[in-house]
């Protein structure tokens, strides 16, 4: 689905249109069922809501606030290390980096594992339907189970001694009487990890590389870096990190007059529901 108006149809109708449906992407024959994969993405209402809303109380102001000073001290030791040189490899050296050290110091990671960030994200967002090889196969499941590992050592040493970092939080958090189970709070994480480095990375990549395509925005930035928060909204609609979003059609429907099979997967497309003319005025201008 390409079209802003169906796309946002889909989206407000989970009763039919199934985030849940993605988990049969996640947990293919060859892999099985695995804490990593066991998202809240990949929820529907009312248990998304629910966890959602149990998630929420753990992101507290004091979570927040204490990563900014160090996304400070990370950017500014990411560009000390290339300003000599005076060019950069930007998304190995400087988006990659960044966003690893940004949520590990958030999950208050090892720092020394910060770059196994990367390879798990990798091996994660490598799943596919078939292995590609018996090699592939074995670094996807080595990964997910050396980040399962890893993570449950952090919440069980997180729940015997508690501290206002934010799996502290998510350990803790209860609404209702409910709390997170560790099979959640693995998964909670893992999209934390995989989600995050990807998107981030990824709108660093492309916001810097418009730039250097535009130096006209650049100019306006630097002489304006009040319109830095309207830049970065811009981008996530011109170019957003996640082009696309799988749903499961649970029952027999139809999408813009066409007829949809319940069982049908379905791919809505926000890279072009974004740039759709009829619900933008200037829909493909970055500016």
């Amino acid at each position: 689905m390409s079209r802003y108006a169906d796309v946002v149809a889909i989206f407000r109708d989970p009763g039919v249109f199934k985030a849940s449906g993605l988990r049969r992407s996640l947990e293919p024959a060859w892999l099985g069922p695995h804490p990593c994969t066991k998202t809240m993405h990949s929820l529907d209402p009312p248990e998304h809501t629910k966890k959602r809303s149990l998630v929420s109380t753990a992101f507290t102001p004091s979570v927040i606030e204490r990563t900014a000073p160090l996304l400070r001290a990370l950017v500014d030791s990411v560009v000390r290390s290339f300003a000599a040189r005076g060019e950069v490899e930007f998304v190995s050296e400087v988006a990659t980096p960044l966003t690893a050290g940004a949520i590990g110091h958030f999950l208050t990671l090892d720092p020394r594992l910060h770059a196994k960030c990367k390879e798990w994200s990798d091996a994660y967002l490598s799943i596919t339907p078939v292995p590609r090889s018996p090699q592939h196969e074995a670094t996807v499941r080595a990964a997910l189970d050396e980040m399962q590992r890893y993570f449950t050592s952090v919440i069980e040493e997180r729940r015997r001694s508690p501290g206002d970092d934010l799996v502290s939080g998510l350990a803790r958090a209860e609404i209702d009487g409910e709390r997170l189970t560790e099979p959640e709070l693995v998964g909670f994480l893992a999209m934390l990890l995989v989600g995050g480095m990807e998107t981030t990375a990824n709108m660093l990549s492309r916001s810097v590389l418009m730039l250097a395509e535009r130096p006209d925005l650049l100019d306006r930035l630097r002489a304006d870096p009040a319109l830095v928060p309207a830049f970065v909204n811009e981008m996530l609609r011109y170019d957003p990190s996640s082009h696309g979003m799988p749903r499961f059609v649970a029952r027999d429907t139809e999408i813009a007059g066409h007829a949809v099979p319940a069982g049908t997967s379905v791919v809505l497309m926000l890279a072009s529901a974004n740039r759709d003319p009829r619900s933008s005025p200037r829909p493909t201008s970055s500016t």
